[in-house]
C-alpha cells in the first residue's frame, strides 16, 4: 500500500522552465547581452550556481557570481505571480492528503526559489518534508535525494511514489527503486521506459494518481 507522494518541484507541481529562462534573459539585458534559445535546454537542467558558471565563460558579465544571482532571485521574485501550477496537480495533492498519505518535495533547485513557488501558489501546506539541493550532496540523477526523503519519513522505496517531469529526475528515482511517475512536461518528449507509468495530460495523471492512492497497482 503506498503511504507518500514524493514530488519534485519545478516543471512537476509547477510550471517554472519559462519564468526561469525569464530571469536570466532579463539580468543579462541589463549588461547589454542578448541570451538566445540555444540556452534554454541549459538552463532548464541546472541550478542558478551552475547557470552562473556556464553563463560567466560564455559572456563577459560585469559583476560577481553573488550579485548575478541576487538579481536573478529578485528578478524571479518579482515576477513569481506569473506561475502556473500544472494541470491535475491540486486535485492529486488534496486527494492524497484526503487519504492520509504523506507527501514531500525532493528537488534539485535551491531552497529560495522552491520556497518562492510553493508559497506563492498556496502548496507549502500539503508537504510534511521539502528537501532541496542544500539538504543532500548528489544532485538528481543520482538517487541521494530519493534515499534521503524515504529515510526522513521512515519509509521504504515500494511505499512510496515518485513524480517526475524530467527523465534525470526519474532516473533519480528509480535508481533509488521507488515507482515512478513521469509526468512529462512536454508532449513530445519521449516516456521514461523504466517508470511505472508516463503521461502528459493532467485527465491522465488524476486518472492514474487516483487508483494508485485506492490501493490499485502502481505497477
Amino acid at each position: 500500500m503506498i503511504k507518500a507522494l514524493l514530488w519534485d518541484c519545478d516543471n512537476t507541481l509547477i510550471k517554472t522552465a519559462e519564468l526561469h529562462f525569464a530571469k536570466h534573459v532579463a539580468v543579462l539585458k541589463g549588461y547589454g547581452i542578448d541570451l538566445d534559445d540555444r540556452f534554454r535546454p541549459t538552463i532548464y537542467s541546472n541550478n542558478s550556481f551552475q547557470n552562473w558558471d556556464i553563463l560567466s565563460k560564455a559572456f563577459d558579465i560585469p559583476t560577481t557570481g553573488e550579485d548575478y544571482i541576487a538579481a536573478i532571485d529578485k528578478w524571479y521574485q518579482d515576477n513569481i505571480h506569473t506561475l502556473q501550477i500544472r494541470s491535475g496537480v491540486v486535485e492529486v495533492l488534496k486527494l492524497a492528503q484526503e487519504n492520509g498519505l504523506k507527501q514531500a518535495v525532493v528537488s534539485n533547485g535551491r531552497t529560495e526559489s522552491v520556497m518562492a513557488g510553493l508559497n506563492a501558489k498556496g502548496l507549502t501546506p500539503y508537504f510534511d518534508i521539502i528537501l532541496t539541493r542544500g539538504d543532500y550532496t548528489e544532485r538528481k540523477p543520482h538517487p541521494e535525494s530519493y534515499l534521503c526523503a524515504l529515510d526522513k519519513l521512515g519509509l521504504a522505496p515500494h511505499e512510496a511514489i515518485a513524480i517526475e517531469d524530467d527523465p534525470k529526475g526519474a532516473e533519480a528515482s528509480i535508481s533509488a527503486n521507488i515507482p515512478t511517475v513521469h509526468y512529462r512536461y512536454s508532449e513530445d518528449m519521449p516516456p521514461v521506459l523504466e517508470a511505472a507509468y508516463s503521461c502528459y495530460t493532467g485527465v491522465d495523471f488524476i486518472n492514474y494518481m487516483n487508483k494508485v492512492i485506492h490501493g490499485e497497482s502502481c505497477t
